[in-house]
């Protein structure tokens, strides 16, 4: 007995959802990479670093949200 959610049944190729493309992924990790560049050089890249990280988390969950 096999239903169309079997483990062991791979989706078919119309079946499958994928995510619409964004761009706060890279916000998020040129944020991420600021925060590690200001450990290094400067406290505000790092301040700078964080808030960009923190509002491309924000704008990524919104994001996904409607989807």
């Amino acid at each position: 007995m096999h239903d169309e959610h079997s483990p062991d049944r791979a989706p078919e190729a119309g079946n499958v959802h994928l995510p619409a493309p964004s761009v706060w992924p890279v916000v998020c990790a040129a944020g991420i990479t600021l925060v590690a560049f200001g450990v290094v050089t400067h406290l505000a890249f790092s301040v700078f670093g964080l808030l960009l990280t923190v509002r491309a988390l924000g704008g990524w969950i919104e994001e996904m949200r409607y989807e």
